[in-house]
């Protein structure tokens, strides 16, 4: 969970993260029911994250939360 909150910038609070109106939930994938996609594309699936918009957020927040973060340079 402390990855997923310096990911997105968010708070641990109990079995999430939140930040404004993004709430995402992250769970450890077992190694024996991971899909084979993930190898196909490079990488291994180890975490699987959820992210949701919270509809207690404002329109201006839920707009802030789906923005693509812009490249570090």
């Amino acid at each position: 969970m402390t990855f997923i909150a310096n990911a997105t910038g968010g708070e641990v609070l109990g079995n999430f993260v939140r930040r404004d109106a993004l709430d995402v939930t992250a769970r450890q994938e077992d190694p024996a029911e991971v899909s084979p996609i993930a190898a196909i594309l490079g990488f291994d699936h180890r975490v699987t994250a959820t992210f949701r918009l919270a509809n207690r957020a404002t329109e201006e927040a839920r707009d802030e939360a789906t923005r693509l973060p812009q490249p570090l340079l």
